[in-house]
């Protein structure tokens, strides 16, 4: 076909057509052709290598260079421009470029071989070269003219074929020489440019052509519509377009293909036109496949047949000859030609242990479609489907569904193609549960008792689906999907307590926990993060040590988390050390945390600043905390120093102006420039409704209502809480309970504390600043029997955590319960003495 041999051969097209059919890669086209432009060659320029896999659009580019500077008169009367097509097969010493350039020029200005012909006179000499480009130089120099040689497949056609020391010697010719220049492409990665002992090591400058984006796609089919004169619903076959360039890696070779076949078929399905494309694409796959050696083909065999990405050792498994498995490292070897040939792409993991796929989806549908079994086959129909639905708008699968069994309910769907279209679907994580149980249900409706054995199992399916959900975090889902089982599945159980404790759903997960027996890795640290959610720490930690015996990682992290539950500050930090050894950021959190906690501030300063390298920009702030409540000589300074840096740069930035705020705070007289920032910190976080969810936020606004307190400013601490949200057991609602008592409110403000007691049964919680805050204004407000509720209340246990306080209000109430001051113990008269006092000036900043 016409349009087959436009892009299969695009320098035997003609020049106008090429010039008006170029509408993608003009970017770089610009970019390349203005250097050219600006350029005049006084000096050596820069040389380009364009990289890019097979089809990808680098011929026509640079063909399209040199008609522009064939086109352009303030180039074309000096420069020259020169294309080597990719099957210039005897360009093999740089002897035979000069020999071939001086032909070029012969034929240009029709000189009937005289050029050439010259070389006669040096044949024979061991300076052949050298003499040949003298005489290059010397006929460009004579004429004033300089050569711009487009060169395509410059690495295997032209670079690879040279010795050393020709190499070296085109280099030295490159750099010196202003008569010359190279713009070259390769549809390979030449690995002598990123090798500092080849001579051409970052020389070129290197331009890399990626495939091509769905709205590149789009654009690009419009464009060629627009020009072919032709009618289509472009709109309506956006869908169609945008799963067919998805599946083409953006290879424009393939999509002018897929454009045709929407010439040809504008209302087919993408199914059809996958067909009708693949039988069109299959000459340059056939090619493709059968041009690698025999090893390298087996080992694309069982990539493209397993479609996810594989293992080198996985594809070794798979691979025997005479009767033995490859070693994995001959397959390490061949997939790193591969690699390099753009055949296949390698996946970055965690380990050492890559994963690799084709690089070009198409090429894998291809492969599949035609040498794939049945399995193979529906797993490409079930992608190509799914695609063109999901692209279709955000509802696109349920749409689908819907409207598949509507046909189904119509009587006339063929039963064959109803299994395979529920078979497809099947393999998808992104069709819901119950739509997909629907699915089975109403495709069972129509088959008889032989047919219903093909449907997929829905309990199986269910079960398969739970890793997804899992992923999703869709704990409730898991949950509801676990308990519909007809039977019991024991191997889920771990999963199942997970998801229990993840919703706090704690007396079941602990009731279950006790009876599971882990047997899989995953088992146990399913069960370790479920133990530590019930806060049964030591056995979360036994858990998820096991879970690193039998090869786990990633946990050393929540170990360190038990351990500091415990109080075992010094283990937990040896185990958040072999967390950020494992390069999991998480813990330089929480090893300073832990630090803060033990006040060594030299190793927090020194953590701090090793997280920031490392990436963990937030821990610029609390290196910031680390320096205010260090007291460390110098200190302080540091803290400014960082704080007038940001606020530079982050003006509105609420967390900046917070920590400036805090500094302040602790500056003496500084409180209202504390207050300043403070507030505007408030403003800020207002305005922005992520930034609420910020640790900080809490921190700024329990600072301001201190600092509020402080000042005895009612009204602005009115006005705050007017406008925030408080939650029950936040720290934030002491301040609203104080405000409330500095305004005789009393009753609101005495269930605001018991809340807040409720949500923290523990020492720290209770003996917390804010609450004796509360309780010493009062008794300021002789409110003795209200603050005596309190302590009555046996679940808080304040009479034995406060009882400097307890002793004052009974001195207070020692008419009512005079045998209660009689137990004080001598050593509290002093701290009870104390509270009394500030109890009384309480009284008076506080009427």
């Amino acid at each position: 076909m016409i349009i087959e041999n436009k892009i299969y051969n695009p320098a035997a097209q003609p020049k106008q057509w090429l010039i008006e059919h170029f509408v993608v890669r003009t970017k770089v086209f610009e970019k390349i052709f203005k250097d050219i432009q600006s350029g005049k060659m006084k000096y050596p320029e820069q040389h380009y290598l364009i990289q890019g896999q097979r089809g990808m659009g680098k011929t026509t580019l640079l063909l399209r260079l040199k008609y522009e500077i064939e086109n352009t008169p303030s180039l074309n009367s000096w420069l020259i421009p020169v294309f080597f097509n990719e099957e210039s097969y005897d360009l093999t010493t740089l002897s035979n470029l000069w020999e071939k350039l001086l032909k070029y020029l012969d034929d240009l200005w029709e000189t009937n071989g005289k050029y050439y012909n010259k070389t006669d006179e040096f044949v024979g000499r061991p300076d052949y070269e050298q003499k040949c480009f003298d005489y290059l130089l010397q006929i460009l120099k004579e004429e004033k003219k300089k050569l711009v040689i487009f060169f395509d497949n410059f690495g295997q056609l032209f670079l690879d074929n040279l010795k050393d020391k020709e190499q070296h010697r085109l280099r030295e010719i490159l750099m010196t020489c202003a008569e010359l220049r190279f713009i070259g492409a390769s549809a390979i990665v030449l690995k002598d440019l990123h090798d500092y002992s080849k001579p051409f090591f970052e020389f070129f400058k290197i331009i890399n052509l990626e495939g091509l984006s769905k709205t590149e796609t789009f654009d690009l089919i419009k464009k060629l519509t627009e020009k072919s004169g032709t009618e289509i619903d472009l709109e309506k076959n956006k869908p169609k377009i945008e799963t067919l360039a998805i599946l083409s890696g953006g290879v424009i070779r393939t999509i002018m293909l897929i454009y045709e076949a929407i010439l040809a078929d504008q209302d087919g399905t993408a199914l059809r036109d996958l067909e009708m494309i693949l039988d069109r694409i299959t000459p340059l796959y056939k090619h493709r496949i059968e041009d690698l050696p025999v090893q390298q083909r087996r080992i694309v065999d069982v990539i493209a047949k397993n479609w996810d990405a594989i293992s080198a050792k996985d594809i070794a498994a798979n691979i025997r000859e005479d009767g033995q498995h490859l070693a994995t490292k001959i397959i390490s070897a061949q997939l790193q030609q591969l690699e390099k040939n753009n055949v296949i792409e390698k996946k970055q993991t965690s380990t050492k242990n890559h994963l690799y796929q084709l690089k070009e989806r198409f090429f894998n549908i291809w492969y599949l479609m035609r040498l794939g079994d049945r399995k193979d086959k529906c797993r490409v129909i079930w992608l190509t489907k799914f695609l063109e639905m999901w692209y279709e708008d955000e509802a696109g699968l349920s749409l689908f569904v819907s409207e598949h069994i509507r046909h189904l309910r119509s009587g006339k769907y063929h039963s064959s193609s109803a299994i395979l279209i529920t078979e497809a679907l099947s393999n998808t994580n992104k069709l819901d549960i119950d739509s997909f149980e629907t699915l089975v249900k109403e495709t069972s409706a129509i088959l008889n008792d032989d047919q219903k054995k093909y449907l997929p199992d829905i309990d199986k399916h269910k079960l398969k689906a739970i890793g997804q959900l899992l992923r999703k975090k869709q704990y409730v889902k898991i949950i509801e999907i676990l308990t519909s089982l007809e039977k019991r599945v024991v191997s889920f159980d771990p999963i199942f307590v997970y998801c229990l404790t993840q919703i706090n759903e704690i007396t079941k997960a602990t009731e279950l926990i006790e009876t599971i027996e882990p047997v899989k890795p995953t088992d146990y640290l399913l069960i370790g993060l479920s133990h530590s959610k019930l806060k049964n720490y030591l056995k979360s930690i036994d858990n998820l040590k096991n879970y690193i015996k039998k090869g786990g990682t990633g946990v050393n992290f929540n170990i360190g988390n038990a351990y500091s539950a415990l109080g075992d500050k010094e283990t937990a930090i040896s185990f958040y050390d072999k967390a950020i050894e494992e390069k999991d950021l998480r813990a330089y959190d929480r090893k300073l945390l832990t630090l803060f906690s033990l006040q060594r501030w030299d190793e927090a300063e020194k953590t701090a600043l090793e997280g920031i390298q490392m990436g963990v920009k937030e821990l610029k702030k609390v290196l910031i905390m680390i320096y205010l409540f260090s007291e460390i000589n110098g200190h302080r300074d540091k803290a400014k120093e960082i704080l007038d840096k940001e606020l530079k740069l982050h003006e509105n930035d609420p967390e900046w102006n917070y920590l400036m705020g805090m500094y302040f705070y602790f500056e003496k007289g500084g409180k209202d420039k504390s207050l300043e920032f403070l507030l505007k910190a408030h403003q800020n976080y207002l305005k922005d409704k992520e930034a609420l969810t910020s640790i900080y936020y809490g921190m700024n606004l329990n600072l301001l209502l201190h600092n509020l307190e402080d000042n005895r400013d009612k009204n602005k601490m009115k006005e705050v809480f007017e406008n925030i949200e408080i939650r029950d057991g936040d720290d934030v609602s002491l301040h609203k309970s104080f405000l409330d008592i500095w305004n005789s409110d009393y009753t609101p403000a005495i269930e605001t504390i018991k809340t807040w007691l409720a949500f923290g049964k523990n020492e720290t919680r209770v003996s917390d600043e804010l609450l004796k805050h509360n309780l010493l204004l009062l008794m300021s407000k002789k409110q003795f029997h209200l603050a005596y509720t309190l302590f009555e209340n046996k679940d808080f246990q304040l009479k034995e955590i406060l009882k400097p306080i307890y002793y004052a209000l009974m001195h207070y109430l020692k008419d009512e319960y005079p045998n209660e001051i009689v137990k004080m113990g001598e050593e509290l008269r002093q701290p009870v003495a104390d509270i009394m006092k500030r109890v009384e000036e309480m009284a008076i900043e506080y009427k």
